[in-house]
Protein backbone atom coordinates (compact mmCIF):
# COMPACT_ATOMS: atom_id res chain seq x y z
CA UNK A 1 0.00 0.00 0.00
CA UNK A 2 1.37 3.43 -0.84
CA UNK A 3 0.62 6.69 1.19
CA UNK A 4 0.81 9.84 -1.54
CA UNK A 5 0.69 13.35 -0.35
CA UNK A 6 -0.34 15.61 -2.72
CA UNK A 7 -0.46 19.22 -2.54
CA UNK A 8 -3.59 20.79 -3.49
CA UNK A 9 -2.86 24.10 -1.87
CA UNK A 10 0.42 24.44 -0.80
CA UNK A 11 -0.29 24.81 3.32
CA UNK A 12 -3.00 22.09 2.56
CA UNK A 13 -1.08 19.13 1.76
CA UNK A 14 -3.87 15.50 1.09
CA UNK A 15 -2.67 12.35 2.16
CA UNK A 16 -3.42 9.76 -0.42
CA UNK A 17 -3.57 5.97 -0.04
CA UNK A 18 -3.13 3.71 -3.04
CA UNK A 19 -4.14 0.27 -2.02
CA UNK A 20 -2.36 -2.08 -3.45
CA UNK A 21 0.18 -0.01 -5.34
CA UNK A 22 3.89 -0.70 -4.21
CA UNK A 23 6.03 0.92 -7.03
CA UNK A 24 7.16 4.23 -6.01
CA UNK A 25 6.98 5.51 -10.14
CA UNK A 26 3.10 3.96 -10.11
CA UNK A 27 1.97 6.02 -6.97
CA UNK A 28 3.55 9.26 -8.67
CA UNK A 29 1.73 9.08 -11.89
CA UNK A 30 -1.71 8.58 -9.83
CA UNK A 31 -0.88 11.60 -8.17
CA UNK A 32 -0.11 13.18 -10.96
CA UNK A 33 -3.41 12.60 -12.48
CA UNK A 34 -5.64 12.75 -9.42
CA UNK A 35 -4.02 16.56 -8.72
CA UNK A 36 -4.73 17.75 -12.66
CA UNK A 37 -8.15 16.42 -11.81
CA UNK A 38 -8.40 18.76 -8.59
CA UNK A 39 -7.13 21.32 -10.52
CA UNK A 40 -8.52 21.16 -13.97
CA UNK A 41 -11.91 19.62 -13.44
CA UNK A 42 -13.56 21.50 -10.59
CA UNK A 43 -16.81 22.99 -11.59
CA UNK A 44 -20.00 20.77 -10.97
CA UNK A 45 -22.43 20.79 -13.48
CA UNK A 46 -26.39 19.59 -12.47
CA UNK A 47 -29.56 19.73 -14.31
CA UNK A 48 -32.73 18.12 -13.96
CA UNK A 49 -34.48 16.09 -16.92
CA UNK A 50 -37.07 13.31 -17.87
CA UNK A 51 -37.34 9.70 -18.74
CA UNK A 52 -33.26 10.30 -21.03
CA UNK A 53 -32.15 10.79 -17.64
CA UNK A 54 -31.87 7.09 -17.32
CA UNK A 55 -29.66 6.69 -20.30
CA UNK A 56 -26.71 7.96 -18.98
CA UNK A 57 -24.28 5.94 -16.08
CA UNK A 58 -21.60 6.68 -13.83
CA UNK A 59 -18.15 8.14 -15.71
CA UNK A 60 -20.57 8.30 -18.82
CA UNK A 61 -19.13 11.19 -20.99
CA UNK A 62 -22.05 13.25 -22.03
CA UNK A 63 -22.72 16.73 -24.14
CA UNK A 64 -24.09 19.32 -22.71
CA UNK A 65 -24.71 23.05 -24.01
CA UNK A 66 -25.87 25.65 -22.03
CA UNK A 67 -26.43 29.62 -23.48
CA UNK A 68 -25.10 31.19 -20.09
CA UNK A 69 -21.81 30.29 -19.69
CA UNK A 70 -21.50 30.13 -23.74
CA UNK A 71 -21.12 26.60 -23.90
CA UNK A 72 -23.09 26.28 -27.27
CA UNK A 73 -26.61 27.39 -28.52
CA UNK A 74 -28.98 24.54 -28.12
CA UNK A 75 -32.85 24.10 -29.27
CA UNK A 76 -35.50 21.60 -31.34
CA UNK A 77 -35.19 20.89 -35.33
CA UNK A 78 -38.22 22.15 -36.72
CA UNK A 79 -38.00 20.88 -40.03
CA UNK A 80 -35.56 19.08 -42.62
CA UNK A 81 -35.57 19.10 -45.99
CA UNK A 82 -32.81 17.44 -47.54
CA UNK A 83 -29.46 19.33 -46.12
CA UNK A 84 -31.32 22.19 -44.84
CA UNK A 85 -32.20 22.49 -41.29
CA UNK A 86 -34.63 24.89 -39.87
CA UNK A 87 -34.02 25.17 -36.02
CA UNK A 88 -37.03 26.23 -33.37
CA UNK A 89 -34.12 29.00 -32.06
CA UNK A 90 -32.27 31.84 -33.83
CA UNK A 91 -28.66 31.03 -34.51
CA UNK A 92 -25.70 33.10 -33.54
CA UNK A 93 -23.13 33.32 -36.72
CA UNK A 94 -20.31 35.78 -35.09
CA UNK A 95 -17.20 34.95 -34.25
CA UNK A 96 -14.78 32.41 -36.31
CA UNK A 97 -15.93 29.44 -38.29
CA UNK A 98 -15.85 26.42 -39.15
CA UNK A 99 -19.67 26.17 -37.16
CA UNK A 100 -21.11 22.75 -36.49
CA UNK A 101 -23.84 20.91 -35.50
CA UNK A 102 -24.83 18.10 -33.53
CA UNK A 103 -28.07 15.82 -32.85
CA UNK A 104 -29.50 13.48 -30.15
CA UNK A 105 -30.30 10.47 -32.05
CA UNK A 106 -33.62 8.90 -30.43
CA UNK A 107 -32.09 6.55 -28.73
CA UNK A 108 -29.90 9.65 -26.69
CA UNK A 109 -26.68 9.37 -28.83
CA UNK A 110 -25.15 11.95 -30.45
CA UNK A 111 -24.81 12.45 -34.27
CA UNK A 112 -22.08 14.66 -34.99
CA UNK A 113 -20.69 17.26 -34.73
CA UNK A 114 -21.74 18.11 -38.70
CA UNK A 115 -20.33 21.41 -40.61
CA UNK A 116 -23.05 23.54 -41.48
CA UNK A 117 -22.73 27.23 -42.94
CA UNK A 118 -25.40 29.98 -42.55
CA UNK A 119 -29.41 29.75 -44.62
CA UNK A 120 -31.05 31.78 -45.81
CA UNK A 121 -32.57 33.64 -42.42
CA UNK A 122 -31.00 32.99 -38.51
CA UNK A 123 -32.58 30.27 -37.97
CA UNK A 124 -31.39 28.07 -40.96
CA UNK A 125 -28.44 26.19 -41.09
CA UNK A 126 -27.23 24.16 -44.53
CA UNK A 127 -25.79 20.68 -44.15
CA UNK A 128 -21.85 19.96 -45.87
CA UNK A 129 -23.61 16.93 -46.37
CA UNK A 130 -26.75 14.96 -45.17
CA UNK A 131 -26.84 12.83 -41.99
CA UNK A 132 -28.51 9.98 -42.42
CA UNK A 133 -27.03 7.95 -39.59
CA UNK A 134 -30.89 8.22 -38.13
CA UNK A 135 -34.36 9.70 -38.83
CA UNK A 136 -35.41 13.14 -37.54
CA UNK A 137 -38.43 13.76 -35.62
CA UNK A 138 -40.04 17.40 -36.59
CA UNK A 139 -43.58 16.92 -35.41
CA UNK A 140 -45.06 16.68 -31.79
CA UNK A 141 -46.13 13.12 -31.10
CA UNK A 142 -45.87 10.53 -28.68
CA UNK A 143 -41.77 10.80 -30.02
CA UNK A 144 -39.56 14.11 -28.57
CA UNK A 145 -38.23 16.17 -31.27
CA UNK A 146 -34.71 16.02 -32.74
CA UNK A 147 -32.58 18.53 -30.03
CA UNK A 148 -29.48 20.03 -31.70
CA UNK A 149 -26.34 21.76 -30.64
CA UNK A 150 -25.17 24.37 -32.56
CA UNK A 151 -21.89 26.84 -32.07
CA UNK A 152 -18.51 27.59 -33.49
CA UNK A 153 -15.71 25.02 -33.44
CA UNK A 154 -14.22 25.84 -30.17
CA UNK A 155 -17.69 26.11 -28.14
CA UNK A 156 -20.46 24.47 -29.71
CA UNK A 157 -20.98 22.24 -26.55
CA UNK A 158 -19.25 20.98 -23.22
CA UNK A 159 -18.03 17.35 -22.71
CA UNK A 160 -18.85 16.58 -19.30
CA UNK A 161 -18.52 13.06 -17.39
CA UNK A 162 -21.50 12.09 -15.59
CA UNK A 163 -20.86 11.15 -12.10
CA UNK A 164 -24.04 10.93 -10.34
CA UNK A 165 -27.77 9.82 -12.24
CA UNK A 166 -30.68 10.43 -9.09
CA UNK A 167 -34.05 9.92 -9.66
CA UNK A 168 -36.58 11.87 -7.92
CA UNK A 169 -39.29 10.27 -6.09
CA UNK A 170 -41.54 10.81 -9.22
CA UNK A 171 -39.13 8.30 -11.20
CA UNK A 172 -39.97 10.22 -13.90
CA UNK A 173 -37.74 13.15 -13.19
CA UNK A 174 -34.03 11.91 -13.20
CA UNK A 175 -31.62 14.98 -11.59
CA UNK A 176 -27.93 14.74 -13.12
CA UNK A 177 -24.64 15.81 -12.05
CA UNK A 178 -21.35 15.93 -14.16
CA UNK A 179 -18.48 17.78 -14.14
CA UNK A 180 -16.75 19.24 -17.66
CA UNK A 181 -14.02 16.65 -19.04
CA UNK A 182 -10.59 17.97 -19.54
CA UNK A 183 -8.95 15.52 -21.84
CA UNK A 184 -5.50 16.80 -20.43
CA UNK A 185 -5.58 15.38 -17.29
CA UNK A 186 -4.88 11.83 -19.45
CA UNK A 187 -1.47 13.44 -19.43
CA UNK A 188 -0.29 14.74 -16.51
CA UNK A 189 1.46 11.81 -15.47
CA UNK A 190 3.55 11.74 -18.54
CA UNK A 191 7.05 12.77 -16.86
CA UNK A 192 9.98 11.95 -15.05
CA UNK A 193 9.05 10.85 -11.54
CA UNK A 194 11.59 12.74 -8.62
CA UNK A 195 13.97 10.64 -6.72
CA UNK A 196 12.47 8.72 -4.00
CA UNK A 197 12.56 10.29 -1.16
CA UNK A 198 13.97 8.09 2.14
CA UNK A 199 11.91 7.09 4.48
CA UNK A 200 14.90 5.68 6.66
CA UNK A 201 16.74 7.46 9.59
CA UNK A 202 19.42 9.33 8.68
CA UNK A 203 21.96 8.07 11.13
CA UNK A 204 22.17 6.35 13.99
CA UNK A 205 20.39 7.54 17.09
CA UNK A 206 21.86 8.38 20.22
CA UNK A 207 21.48 5.80 22.93
CA UNK A 208 20.28 7.79 26.53
CA UNK A 209 22.77 7.93 29.10
CA UNK A 210 22.47 5.23 31.56
CA UNK A 211 23.88 5.41 35.19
Amino acid sequence: QATVESTPGLNNPQKINFFGCVNYAQAWRESQYLAAQIVKQRVTVSFATEMSGHIPFYGDLISVHYDLPSWGQGGQVTSKSGTTITTSQPLDWTGAGPFYMSFMRPDGSLSGPHTVTQGSNDKEAILSSDVTDFTFITTLNNQNPTIYQFGPSTNWNKPCIVIRVKPRGDNETVNITCIPYDGSIHTADQGTPPSKPSTNPTGDPNPPGIA
